[in-house]
Formats: C-alpha cells, structure tokens, sequence
C-alpha cells in the first residue's frame, strides 16, 4: 500500500512588485500551516520523504509540516520543476518514486495539486483550498504502477473547512 499526500502552500505574501518565486508565507499562512499538520498527523504515519517546489511558500509549508512529523527538514527534496509545471511533471514525479517509501508528501501549487488530485481519484475537486491536503491510498506496491483514478480518497482538509 502507498499514501500520497498532496499538499497545496499556505497563504502567502500579496505579488505586488515581488517576484512570485520569492513569495513568502505571511503570519496567517504560518499558522494555517501547523494547524494543518496537526490534523495530518491524526491520519497519516510518517513520511519516507517530502518534496517540495523549491519556491519559498511551498518550501516554507512543506519544512512547517516536516517539523510535525519529526522529519529532517535537509531531507526535504527541494524540485525547481514543481514551480510552474504542469500535471504531466507531478504524475511522472510520484510514479518514479523509489518503492521504498510507503508514504509521501508533496507540497506545491495550484492547478497541478488540485488536477493531480484529480488524475490521482475519481473525485473532481473545483480547488483545494490554499494548505489544504488530500490523502490518497493506493493498493499497490509499487508507485510505478498508479495510473489515472487508481487512488482512494482517504482524507482532504483545509484551513476553516
């Protein structure tokens, strides 16, 4: 059996002028983020790995949850790709993971967190909400073999739901 557990960044600095890259979590986004992991922590058993887009919101999210979970936030696999990528990148992501890990956290953005959801489960999601998560169960030993609707959603939460 593998989990996957799609996670979508927490509130984040307004654009203005800043590069969206460089966006950080504001205080609200801080906080939505450890109340979110502590309902994850309810559900799911610890992480082999968490990756993350490598842009500060996404990171910053996913190092708030490693710290619930006591996960070595160095072990956190920052990917470049995941910022501004598309479905095609998220699913060739989780189906080239090593079949050694039984539980895996993704953390990124919106459209490709709701549309992996999506792909992932026979649910349509209009969007998960900003720190929202999915778990999705797979009856299967090997992530190479998750294809489209082969999940179960197991859990989604998000902040005020």
């Amino acid at each position: 059996m593998k989990t996957l557990v799609l996670i979508r960044h927490a509130t984040a600095e307004t654009r203005n002028n800043s590069v969206d890259y460089l966006r950080r979590l504001t205080q609200k986004g801080k906080d939505e983020s450890k109340e979110m992991a502590v309902k994850l922590f309810g559900i799911v058993k610890n992480p082999g790995a968490i990756i993350s887009s490598s842009a500060n919101r996404a990171f910053e999210t996913a190092e708030i949850f490693a710290k619930q979970f006591d996960f070595c936030e160095s072990k956190i696999m920052k990917d470049r790709m995941m910022y501004d990528s598309s479905l095609a990148y998220l699913i060739s992501r989780v189906t080239g993971l090593d079949k050694a890990y039984h539980t895996v956290f993704l953390a990124g953005h919106n459209p490709e967190i709701t549309l992996a959801v999506n792909y992932f489960c026979r649910d349509m999601l209009s969007s998960l909400p900003k720190c929202g998560f999915a778990v999705i169960k797979f009856e299967l030993d090997d992530w190479i073999a998750i294809s489209r609707e082969s999940g179960i959603l197991q859990s989604i939460e998000y902040p005020k739901k």
